[in-house]
């Protein structure tokens, strides 16, 4: 029943991404326990964000834009970048990327972010 419920769970939060990716025209990335595939039922899904409609929004818009979308009721840990932002790479991205899993349809962003 249980593992059940935690694949009833995951098959909700990629379609959220799916979609989200979808109505962004975003590059979404799964990370963390999500992405590994150890999540419990009560774990947060780790995701990163990339879209160009983030320029000239602050950073705090633009989480509340992206988690506005996502089912309320699953909890989110949400990082919204633009693509300048994402291309230019930090310790967290360079982490992330070793077991992510991407959603969405722009692959060079993911291809050039494994280089850094």
């Amino acid at each position: 029943m249980r593992s059940r419920r935690l694949s009833e769970i995951r098959e909700r939060v990629m379609r959220a991404l799916e979609d989200l990716s979808w109505e962004l025209g975003a590059e979404v990335f799964l990370f963390g326990s999500y992405a590994r595939g150890v999540h419990l039922i009560d774990s947060d899904v780790d995701v990163i964000v990339v879209s160009e409609k983030f320029e000239n929004m602050n950073y705090v818009d633009r989480v509340a834009l992206v988690r506005g979308m996502l089912p309320p009721d699953i909890s989110f840990d949400v990082i919204a970048l633009t693509p300048r932002e994402f291309e230019k790479g930090s310790p967290l991205i360079r982490e992330a990327s070793r077991y992510w899993v991407k959603v969405g349809a722009r692959p060079e962003l993911a291809d050039r972010s494994q280089e850094r």
